[in-house]
């Protein structure tokens, strides 16, 4: 199978907006996951916006998205199990309810 470069960038864009929309809130997460989060947010600017989706914190500036970087291994299992807790129903739009 090949993928056009149009093609990557729409599947880029697409997770990107996932993961801001459904990814989880530093606030939503306990324990360890929520100290490594606290632990991230000493480091970047104020008005950053993190989110976890899949093993990947992605940190935003408003819209715009700063980083992604890859959630060490130790934190892996407590953010399956804050993530399999929510319910989310995302509504026309991309809204979240």
């Amino acid at each position: 199978m090949t993928i056009t470069c149009h093609g990557e960038g729409r599947i880029r864009e697409r997770s990107i907006m996932r993961a801001l929309q459904k990814g989880l809130r530093p606030e939503e997460s306990t324990g360890n996951l929520r100290w490594y989060f606290d632990h991230l947010r000493r480091f970047e600017r104020e008005g950053a916006v993190f989110r976890l989706y899949g093993h990947h914190v992605y940190i935003f500036s408003g819209d715009t998205l700063i980083t992604v970087l890859t959630l060490p291994s130790e934190y892996k299992n407590e953010a399956e199990q804050a993530m399999s807790g929510r319910n989310l129903t995302v509504v026309r739009g991309g809204d979240i309810s």
